[in-house]
């Protein structure tokens, strides 16, 4: 192996497990919640640009290495146009999976018209209070030590201590969560002793939320994993394993399948199970993609666009 081959591949690995580290910090500093869990995301998506560039720079390395050169929309272009194909087999399967294989009823789940409604709570000492959407309304996650109560207008009803209720919503009511004597204490945040939180809901469903999604995918997932994975690792891996053949007319090989496989495995630090190495299979596709059209971004707006179509494709079925 000569010492650009060599030097390519310490790149490739030291970056990833490099950006693995930043990942844990970020997955540690999440479970603190409050501004550490908004730093974590900020460390994670900072990490898969920042290092790489850093690296960059120390090792003096020229070119395209993050596969950002190609013009902005033609790039775009090229994630949207594979996606026109590839995801409406996708659903396809994916509906023949949650159907004929684990016999869930389509649209079951909690459609796509949303209240927008993603709210979590951290009152005072430390006791948590969450609201998650559901079918039609809302489910109020109680994981205090007493018995709340749960108010939309005149109803009333009670959420167990560590337990949850559905509660049923219509467009402009407002839900409330108090303690079981009904003591209202505007302001006062729940866990002080007899005290309540205020929580106003307006139910007013749109698709609101999925303008939001796809601006999240695309600045804070998509874009810089594959800055990472199919700009710097797949331009370093490719000195190490320059492409031998073609894959429906584009040179693909070791590469290529090296970044996939660096990419699935980084996904274990968030989710340590094996079914996260699946994402293997799409990053061959982003990594297909990219080589295509020499471009990283076409490969986050493809990737972006992979994870919104999973999103709502997962609010048509039964959890």
């Amino acid at each position: 192996m000569t010492a650009d081959r060599r030097a390519a591949a310490i790149d490739a690995v030291a970056i990833t497990a490099a950006v693995a580290i930043a990942l844990a910090l970020g997955e540690f500093l999440a479970q603190l919640g409050g501004i550490w869990a908004s730093a974590a995301g900020l460390i994670s998506a900072g990490a898969m640009v920042g290092l790489p560039l850093l690296w960059t720079q120390h090792r003096k390395l020229t070119g395209d290495i993050l596969a950002v050169d190609p013009p902005l929309l033609r790039s775009a272009w090229h994630g949207v146009a594979v996606a026109l194909v590839v995801l409406p087999i996708y659903a396809m399967g994916f509906d023949a999976w949650q159907t004929h294989v684990l016999h869930k009823q389509r649209g079951s789940g909690i459609g796509l018209l949303s209240p927008g409604l993603d709210w979590q709570g951290e009152p005072a000492r430390g006791v948590p209070l969450a609201i998650s959407e559901a079918r039609d309304g809302v489910v109020v996650h109680n994981h205090t030590n007493r018995v709340l109560a749960v108010r939309v207008a005149e109803r009333h009803r009670p959420v167990p201590a560590s337990g949850r209720v559905r509660v049923e919503l219509r467009a402009g009511e407002r839900l409330d969560v108090v303690d079981t004597a009904g003591v209202r204490q505007s302001g006062v945040q729940l866990g002080a002793s007899g005290s309540t939180v205020e929580l106003p809901v307006e139910y007013a469903p749109n698709f609101y939320w999925l303008f939001l999604l796809l601006i999240v995918q695309i600045a804070a997932v998509a874009l810089p994993e594959e800055l990472l994975f199919r700009g710097f690792v797949l331009t370093r891996l490719r000195v190490l394993w320059p492409p031998q053949r073609k894959l429906l007319g584009v040179p693909f090989g070791l590469a290529h399948v090296g970044s996939a496989a660096l990419f699935a495995v980084v996904h274990l630090v968030a989710v340590p199970a094996p079914f996260r190495l699946a994402v293997f299979f799409p990053g061959l596709l982003f990594a297909w993609i990219a080589e295509r059209s020499r471009s990283s971004l076409a490969a986050a707006v493809n990737h972006a666009l992979c994870n919104a179509m999973l999103a709502v494709l997962l609010r048509l079925y039964p959890p």
